[in-house]
């Protein structure tokens, strides 16, 4: 359990190491390409002495993006895709996780609450993403699904925070316990159509 702390702070202190994060946020983007017609904050207000320091961290948040389309060739013109650690897509229009996201190999932090996700298969993706150990999904309606906390961290075994709130060990012992007693399909849900 301490190690899992220690590795929760240790991303916390990456944060305040690296460059302050490319801040697309509240500019109407409806895809990842607008991002390449605007300025993102804070570059003006940069520290000098940190402008060495890799950008890891990318905020989309309170835009109308629906999707990813063009998210791996439009990200590598603002940053590497290997450096992006942290993904802010809160409050958008998404209604699926985006498959781009299943393939950034360091993302350890995803925003994704205040979207219109309703299907707990669609969160079950997320697993693909082996370093994810911070995700928020809190908003979205698949929040009432029931049983959503600890199916969420029944499929996505290796998260360190749901919804703001670490997970401890007995919320993980908590979470098999239910997942023994109702199985891998614990509830009627909609299915994706994908």
């Amino acid at each position: 359990p301490r190690a899992a702390e220690h590795q929760v702070e240790s991303m916390s202190l990456r944060a305040v190491e690296s460059a302050p994060p490319l801040d697309y946020s509240f500019m109407e983007l409806t895809c990842p390409q607008d991002a390449l017609d605007e300025e993102p904050r804070g570059l003006k207000d940069r520290d000098p002495s940190k402008a060495d320091a890799p950008t890891t961290h990318l905020k989309l948040n309170n835009n109308v993006i629906t999707c990813l389309d063009g998210f791996h060739e439009v990200v590598p013109q603002i940053m590497p895709l290997a450096q992006l650690s942290m993904l802010d897509l809160s409050f958008n229009a998404l209604k699926k996780v985006p498959p781009e996201l299943l393939s950034l190999p360091n993302l350890g932090l995803l925003y994704l609450h205040g979207n219109e996700i309703s299907s707990i298969t669609q969160v079950e993706k997320l697993a693909e993403i082996k370093p994810l150990r911070i995700l928020t999904m809190h908003g979205n309606e698949v929040e009432k699904t029931p049983g959503y906390r600890n199916h969420i961290i029944c499929a996505l075994p290796n998260l360190k925070k749901l919804d703001f709130t670490s997970i401890t060990a007995k919320d993980q012992e908590a979470a098999h316990v239910w997942k023994g007693i109702h199985g891998k399909q614990p509830h009627k849900r909609v299915r994706d159509k994908d």
